[in-house]
């Protein structure tokens, strides 16, 4: 299909979603913008600095966004765009790994097929986009319509393209995967119909033999290669082998000086151990010295204590006797104690019966003061009371000398 023919049939629908473009000028941050897998992430990212909004392709995710976008703006709304390319990404990856291409590409016709059946139900609202479109320098007219359709002329077109080769290594699988697509004719008739059915740059046209022959190049120069990095790794262990013997060199010089160091450092120590050796022996003998003394001391104060032990011996004999004369004094005491108390027993005995003889005086007395008041009024009871008088004193000095 050629270019000519993809802007026809694009200028249709540009017409008709003209009119739902330009109703607001600042929408660029409203578009949405769905990224399948296939495309490298560096176009997304590119969207993303200028303030588009991205997102990974689902067939879920993408129905539900154009269901919202309907219900906010209803005819009006700008369209969806699903940004797709090609699984050459994929089959490089696949073939560096060891994996199996068939099965990418096998993934990809289903992905595909889920994509048209989705672009079906939704012509007028969802764009598709070949990644190449914002890639390609050389893909104007199809970033001017692309602007157009979104209603963002502000949108930087074409954005940094990524670097999808890597290193010299990965180029024969590029070739291999470009092969790949080239021979499978559902494939490539995916493609077109992709192509066809949204914005994209003319495909350049691949010819199969022309890969063939790069592939059959590319590994003759890929042996030229790896032999020249073979040698540059002889190179490169050779310069490490010497680089590791020198630094064994140094290492063992510095080893060498660090010993040298620890010896010195050793002498040192051993000169001061030998001077602390020296006080330790002066210091011994002064103890020793300081031991005699003391040991002198001791026997003197031994023989002073064995002095001490006899006087302390004779004390307590003189103590023994002492005990001796104390214990026959108790017992002369104990036998005083003993008069004492028969003496006192006496002397009660009298105090009680000199109670009753002054009991009998007192009667005595009464009985004689009843005798004179019965002969106070004659002369005769008068010399009859001074006899009975004189006869009581005379009783009572009786008494008092027993």
């Amino acid at each position: 299909m050629t270019k000519d023919t993809v802007l026809n049939r694009l200028a249709s629908q540009t017409d008709s979603t003209r009119s739902m473009a330009d109703t607001d000028p600042d929408q660029m941050s409203h578009i949405s913008i769905f990224v399948t897998a296939d495309v490298a992430p560096g176009v997304a990212k590119a969207l993303s600095e200028q303030g588009v909004q991205t997102r990974a392709y689902d067939p879920e995710t993408v129905a539900d966004g154009l269901a919202r976008s309907a219900e906010v703006s209803g005819d009006a709304a700008l369209p969806c765009v699903l940004l797709w390319d090609a699984p050459l990404r994929r089959l490089v990856e696949a073939i560096c790994q060891g994996a199996s291409p068939e099965a990418v590409l096998a993934e990809w016709r289903e992905q595909a097929g889920t994509l048209m059946a989705l672009l079906r139900r939704n012509r007028r609202r969802l764009l598709l986009v070949d990644a190449h479109t914002l890639t390609a320098p050389d893909a104007g007219p199809e970033q001017a319509m692309l602007r157009d359709r979104l209603s963002s002329p502000d949108l930087r077109l074409p954005v940094a393209a990524p670097v999808a080769d890597g290193d010299a290594s990965a180029a024969l699988p590029r070739i291999l995967g470009q092969l790949f697509i080239a021979r499978s004719d559902d494939v490539r008739e995916i493609l077109d119909e992709l192509q066809a059915s949204g914005i994209a740059p003319p495909a350049d046209g691949i010819e199969i033999d022309a890969l063939i022959g790069a592939a059959s190049e590319f590994v003759q120069l890929s042996g030229l290669r790896q032999e020249t990095a073979s040698l540059q790794d002889q190179l490169a262990t050779q310069a490490d082998t010497l680089q590791k013997s020198v630094q064994a060199t140094e290492a063992q010089r510095a080893e060498t000086t660090a010993a040298k160091d620890a010896l010195r450092l050793s002498q040192g120590q051993a000169a001061a151990q030998a001077q602390e050796l020296q006080k330790a022996v002066q210091a011994a003998e002064a103890q020793r010295a300081e031991t005699a003394a003391a040991q002198e001391e001791l026997r003197l104060l031994r023989g002073q204590i064995a002095a001490q032990a006899k006087e302390l011996q004779k004390s307590v004999q003189a103590t023994e006797a002492q005990r001796g004369e104390t214990a026959a004094a108790q017992d002369a005491l104990h036998l005083l104690h003993g008069q004492f108390a028969a003496q006192a027993r006496d002397l009660q005995e009298a105090i009680r019966a000199t109670g009753k003889q002054r009991a009998e005086r007192g009667a005595a007395r009464e009985e004689l003061r009843l005798l004179r008041g019965r002969i106070v009024g004659s002369r005769e009871g008068d010399a009859l009371r001074a006899d009975d008088a004189r006869a009581g004193l005379g009783c009572l000095m009786t008494g008092a000398g027993a």
